[in-house]
């Protein structure tokens, strides 16, 4: 989605969690990478497990906070900082105080406090979906639902 057309998504006035996915790097591109936008009434965050640890100064292992702009994909090719798939959006929530989207960026911003596994990553889990997963599983009312070929999401089942 190009960053313009996301744009005029954002409403100032009520707190907005939006899901965006895109292909994974090359080789495994028949998966999927998703992340979080949160738009704290126009405050945009984004938040992502990714398979590289520590890449920015707000990193908590591979747990990160706008390592990327908020609705480019990652890298074609793992590294090569060069072609980055686009990213789509499939599912958003949006409401006012204590809506659940308010309380769901409230659990991302709290999440490298308490995701179990902001120090491990593996292609097969946890990893990127394994945390999409966790979120959602947290706020059912979302009604976010990541797609099949989310490789990792039932790791999420062993967490709480």
């Amino acid at each position: 989605m190009p960053e313009e057309s996301f744009k005029e998504l954002i409403n100032k006035n009520l707190y907005q969690v939006f899901l965006f996915t895109c292909p994974a790097n090359i080789p495994l591109s028949f998966a999927v990478h998703p992340w979080f936008i949160c738009s704290r009434k126009g405050e945009i965050s984004r938040w992502e497990i990714l398979h590289r640890k520590n890449q920015c100064a707000s990193s908590w292992g591979y747990l990160h906070l706008n390592y990327l702009p908020p609705t480019s994909g990652i890298e074609v090719f793992t590294f090569a900082k060069k072609y980055y798939w686009g990213g789509k959006l499939i599912s958003w929530s949006e409401g006012g105080e204590n809506s659940p989207a308010h309380k769901m960026i409230n659990f991302l911003e709290e999440s490298p406090q308490n995701y179990p596994f902001c120090d491990r990553y593996s292609i097969f889990a946890p990893n990127s979906n394994t945390y999409a997963e966790w979120v959602i599983r947290h706020f059912p009312e979302s009604n976010f639902k990541l797609p099949k070929n989310s490789f990792g999401r039932y790791y999420a089942r062993k967490i709480a």
